[in-house]
């Protein structure tokens, strides 16, 4: 299960989503999403980077997103 949120965070941010927007739909904290990121190597946008999530279809997020 872990590995499947896991998987969802590195997805979702790679798609645009922020750690905040991320954390909200995993029900995880920020720390937490921030430390999936890290554990994975992934590197981070700038504080404050445009969103590249504007205008996509959150409830399809939320149906997909691992319990």
């Amino acid at each position: 299960m872990q590995a499947e949120v896991e998987a969802f965070v590195r997805d979702e941010y790679a798609a645009g989503r922020s750690l905040r927007e991320i954390a909200e739909l995993t029900g995880r904290s920020h720390s937490a999403v921030r430390n999936i990121l890290d554990k994975h190597g992934v590197e981070r946008r700038p504080v404050g980077a445009t969103g590249l999530a504007i205008g996509r279809d959150t409830e399809a997020i939320k149906n997909k997103r691992p319990s």
